[in-house]
C-alpha cells in the first residue's frame, strides 16, 4: 500500500473510532508500506502524535527519536506545538529531538525555492498543478499526468515553504509563488492554459487569480491583455480566500470567462462546506462551473481526473 493510502484510512478510523483504534492500525499497517517507499517524515507524524493521544508516552518519545534522530527528518517548529503532544511538552529528551529538528529546519529555510517542473513547450495545452499541505509535487503525479492523454504538457509547482522533510506547503498570506512562475514560464504562448490544485493548491490559484495583473508580459518584451487561463480544475479545495475575497473572485473569473471545474467529497468535513459556499455565490453570476460531489469520500483524490 501506498503511505497516502494507509494515512487517509487511519484518518477515517481516527474520527470514527478514536486514536486508540487508529494508532493500532497504523502501526499494524506500517509493514505494507510498498517495498520502495521508506515511512516518510509525515507518517512519523502520525505515529508520534497518535501514540501520544492515546496515553503511550514512551511509544511516542521513540517514534520522535526514530523520526529525528534516526531518519534524520525534521518538522516546522509549529508542528511540535500541536496539542496531541502535551503529554511530551516537558520531557527533557523530546525536548532535545525538538532542537535538533528546529536547526534543521531552518538550514533547509535558508535555501528554499519555489520549484517547477516546466523546462521547454511541447505542446499547445499546458496543465500546471500545484500540491496540498504536507505534500510535494510527485504526490499527485498519478492523478494529474492522466491529462496528457488528453494532449496537455503537465507541469507541476512545488511550494517553497517547507512543512516538513521533503514535504511543503502555501500559507494562506504569503508572497504569491504560482504568480511568480507565470511570469518566468511562456505561459501566454499556450494556446490552452489549465491551473490544476489540489486542497490548499487550490487557494494558491485563487490568490493568484484576483492578483494576478491583466498585463502579462510576453516574450518579444509587448504587454498582452489575455485572460490568466482558460479554465482552472480543483481538488478537494481548501480556499479560506472566499471568506473574505469571493466577490472579487468571482468577478475575475467571470470577466475572464474562466471554466470552473470543482471535485470534493461529500464526506470531506473542511472543504465540503467552503465549496457549497463558492458553489451558492457562482451559481447566480454568468460562469461556466460545475461541481463534482463524491459520496463517500473524504479529503483526498478520485478514483478517476474529472475532465474539464
Amino acid at each position: 500500500m501506498k503511505e497516502d493510502q494507509i494515512l487517509d484510512i487511519t484518518l477515517e478510523i481516527l474520527d470514527k473510532k478514536g486514536a486508540d483504534e487508529a494508532y493500532c492500525y497504523l502501526v499494524s499497517n506500517y509493514a505494507l508500506l510498498e517495498s520502495d517507499e521508506n515511512p516518510g517524515a509525515q507518517f512519523y507524524n502520525f505515529l508520534y502524535c497518535l501514540s501520544a493521544l492515546s496515553g503511550r508516552k514512551e511509544e511516542a518519545l521513540d517514534w520522535v527519536r526514530e523520526a529525528v534522530i534516526d531518519r534524520k527528518y525534521w518538522y516546522r517548529p509549529e508542528g511540535f506545538e500541536d496539542g496531541d503532544l502535551t503529554s511530551l511538552r516537558d520531557d527533557a529528551a523530546f525536548k532535545e529531538y525538538v532542537r535538533v529538528s528546529e536547526e534543521r529546519y531552518r538550514e533547509v529555510l535558508k535555501a528554499a525555492r519555489t520549484l517547477c517542473t516546466w523546462d521547454l513547450k511541447d505542446s499547445e495545452k499546458i496543465a500546471l498543478v500545484l500540491h496540498g499541505n504536507q505534500q510535494n509535487y510527485c504526490h499527485g503525479r498519478p492523478y494529474w499526468d492522466q491529462l496528457a492523454s488528453s494532449g496537455y504538457q503537465v507541469e507541476y509547482v512545488q511550494s517553497a515553504i517547507p512543512d516538513s522533510a521533503g514535504l511543503y506547503r502555501w500559507e494562506d498570506d504569503s508572497e504569491l509563488q504560482l504568480n511568480s512562475v507565470l511570469s518566468v514560464i511562456p505561459w501566454e504562448t499556450y494556446e490552452e492554459r489549465l491551473l490544476c490544485g489540489f486542497s490548499a493548491g487550490c487557494n494558491e490559484i485563487l490568490r493568484t487569480l484576483i492578483h494576478q495583473k491583466p498585463e502579462i508580459k510576453s516574450l518579444s518584451g509587448y504587454q498582452t491583455n489575455r485572460k490568466t487561463c482558460e479554465a482552472i480544475l480543483l481538488v478537494a479545495p481548501w480556499i479560506p480566500v472566499i471568506k473574505e475575497r469571493m466577490d472579487e473572485l468571482l468577478d475575475v473569473i467571470e470577466s475572464q470567462q474562466i471554466s470552473v471545474r470543482i471535485v470534493c467529497g461529500r464526506e470531506d468535513e473542511d472543504c465540503a462546506p467552503l465549496v457549497e459556499k463558492f458553489s451558492r455565490a457562482a451559481s447566480g453570476r454568468n460562469m461556466d462551473y460545475e461541481v463534482t460531489r463524491i459520496k463517500g469520500m473524504g479529503h483526498r483524490y478520485p478514483d478517476e481526473i474529472i475532465r474539464i
